[in-house]
């Protein structure tokens, strides 16, 4: 990577963490919170085609099938509010929310990080402020490469408030 696309990496990573900042609204006055990841998680990625003009990343205009594993395991926590927590971009945003409607998910709950590392500022904010919250998610990069978030997850959010589920587990 040139100076110039860290540059650009940069400010994109300032913008999201305003973005973050401001969606912060979507956990702050609930008490039971499920943070559920999109990508590898409710989403069953394993269809998804690759966009091969941009450097292989995700093509979210297919229809992407929904993981009824990970449904079956929201089952468990009836009487939590979800709030998706993706780290997609703001150019999936269209489809992001058309996808969710049709899967009966509340497109109003979905907090766009931008970055995997953007995903931490809500998961502190709820462990600090006593919120029972659930995560789950695969903490990768692509499915199987582990995102270093993973290791920080593990090693250092023990709480009892605080449960972590590892979507590629279950």
């Amino acid at each position: 990577m040139g100076l110039w696309d860290n540059i650009v990496d940069f400010i994109r990573k300032i913008i999201y963490f305003h973005f973050a900042l401001i969606s912060l609204n979507k956990v702050l006055f609930k008490r039971k919170i499920i943070l559920l990841d999109l990508d590898h998680t409710l989403c069953d990625n394993n269809l998804l085609k690759k966009d091969v003009n941009q450097k292989n990343k995700p093509d979210y205009k297919f229809d992407i099938p929904i993981n009824k594993k990970v449904l079956k395991e929201l089952s468990r926590y009836n009487n939590y509010n979800i709030v998706i927590l993706t780290a997609r971009g703001f150019k999936s945003i269209n489809f992001t929310k058309r996808w969710l409607n049709k899967n009966n998910f509340e497109k109003e709950k979905v907090f766009f990080a931008g970055d995997p590392w953007m995903k931490l500022i809500p998961i502190i904010l709820c462990i600090f402020i006593r919120k029972e919250i659930v995560l789950i998610d695969d903490l990768t990069y692509d499915g199987v490469k582990p995102h270093p978030i993973k290791s920080i997850i593990l090693r250092y959010f023990k709480n009892e408030n605080f449960k972590y589920i590892d979507s590629l587990d279950i």
